[in-house]
């Protein structure tokens, strides 16, 4: 799902989607609400530009989300019409199983889609890619990015995040992939168990890409649907 500005997201039930709130604070008034007006979202096509266009009604952003830090990077698109689901718009499960709880995702195989830059500083994406990592150490990936996390990570990268990439290097989500889906395959369901929040440039092996990690979130989302 393509949401304007260069953000996309990901939808668990006919009327409400999960965007990173990195985005979505880029886009609000002198008193801090975000604009719902300032987005369009489209579903139904792999083509960014097509697909049926849905009128968002409000954004709620987590509320310890920090504008100036990447933790609780996330939050939820409630739309004025719900999504008719079709073969080719389906939601995506949560992942509210045990099975797939935080030591269970180490090492497993994860897929991200966007259509962001198809590397840093090149050119966006028109149609839908995607790529398969791994989900890394949290530790490892933390020291990894000691060197350039500056004032946007003061506790570091902590357990509220996921790390993926591959050791090579040359795999992972670009500038405008934000909000897009770290996904789980299990049991032929895809499972939503991340959210693109940062990395650092593109694709460095010893940069793995960082998700909001979607486990620690459950409570607050299942409280929003709840509000609707």
């Amino acid at each position: 799902m393509a949401i304007s500005d260069g953000c996309f997201s990901s939808f668990n039930a006919p009327h409400l989607l999960c965007m990173p709130a990195t985005a979505s604070s880029r886009e609000s008034d002198v008193e801090g609400r975000v604009l719902p007006t300032r987005y369009t979202v489209r579903v139904g096509s792999i083509k960014v530009l097509e697909g049926t266009q849905h009128l968002i009604d409000s954004i709620i952003i987590h509320p310890q989300y920090l504008p100036r830090e990447h933790y609780n990077d996330i939050a939820v698109v409630r739309l004025k019409e719900p999504i008719n689901f079709e073969s080719n718009v389906r939601p995506i499960c949560l992942p509210t199983s045990p099975e797939i709880r935080r030591k269970q995702l180490l090492g497993k195989e994860v897929t991200v889609t966007g259509w962001g830059d198809q590397d840093f500083g090149g050119k966006r994406a028109t149609i839908l890619r995607e790529v398969t990592v791994k989900v890394i150490n949290i530790s490892s990936c933390d020291k990894s990015y000691e060197p350039v996390r500056g004032s946007t990570l003061p506790r570091g990268i902590t357990r509220q995040f996921i790390c993926a990439g591959v050791p090579e290097g040359g795999k992972d989500a670009c500038q405008r992939d934000s909000g897009g889906p770290l996904m789980l395959l299990e049991n032929s369901v895809w499972i939503l168990v991340g959210v693109v929040s940062f990395g650092f440039q593109c694709a460095k092996a010893e940069y793995p890409g960082v998700y909001t990690r979607v486990t620690d979130y459950l409570d607050w989302l299942e409280e929003v649907a709840s509000e609707t």
